[in-house]
């Protein structure tokens, strides 16, 4: 075993964000912007669709 994770698809990452609690926000060209407000504390996490799969570095 490597140790390295598998690429996952665009999608799989969108569901991800959503099982967490992140909701969609906005898209500016390819990147789509998911935000997470939890204890009064804003997380935005930026996802660029078109350079999918995903991997871990």
């Amino acid at each position: 075993m490597s140790g390295e994770y598998p690429p996952i698809s665009c999608k799989e990452l969108k569901a991800i964000l959503s099982y967490l609690g992140f909701a969609f926000n906005s898209q500016k060209g390819s990147h789509e912007h998911w935000v997470l407000i939890k204890n009064n504390k804003k997380y935005k996490v930026t996802v660029d669709c078109p350079k999918a799969p995903l991997r871990k570095r």
